[in-house]
């Protein structure tokens, strides 16, 4: 059966060009991800793509319990900032600057906790200092914690973030 072939079985509405990178691996729980990619952002991504399967075999094999470890954002991020004519902050973002080039829209209390790990920081302890900095409640201590680690968790899967 042709590729056309198959995307006339399932009834697909258009076919887009797109690129498949597979990794094969021992254990027997596997992750798919799919990500949207501008191809004009594109960089050099062998790097990026290897920690992304060291971050993917990890997950898989401990499931979110790699988010307890200690972490660090990669060498190849940044954050960038606008503001306003006044100084003030509008908007946060990070950006991985190799690979994919993606970029996540952070709020300040995200970005604080993201600076934090520094390799010897868990997310939980970054995320303490945080709340206790801002006074934050504990609603919105456990808040930011869910937050932070969702984020922490498409980070690591796009290689942004990694185990120290």
């Amino acid at each position: 059966a042709t590729v056309a072939g198959n995307m006339i079985a399932i009834r697909a509405g258009w076919i887009s060009e797109g690129g498949v990178v597979m990794h094969k691996r021992a254990g027997d729980r596997h992750i798919v991800r799919a990500d949207a990619v501008d191809e004009d952002e594109l960089e050099f991504a062998s790097d990026q793509i290897e920690r992304v399967f060291t971050a993917l075999a990890a997950i898989a094999r401990d499931g979110d319990a790699v988010l307890d470890g200690r972490l660090r954002l990669v060498e190849e991020t940044r954050f960038d900032q606008e503001l306003d004519r006044t100084g003030a902050v509008t908007s946060t973002s990070l950006v991985l600057d190799e690979g994919t080039c993606f970029d996540w829209e952070l709020t300040v209390d995200e970005a604080d906790v993201l600076v934090a790990l520094d390799g010897a920081t868990t997310l939980d302890q970054a995320v303490a200092r945080v709340a206790r900095r801002e006074e934050l409640s504990k609603s919105e201590t456990a808040e930011l914690r869910r937050d932070v680690r969702e984020l922490a968790r498409d980070l690591l899967e796009t290689g942004a973030l990694e185990p120290a």
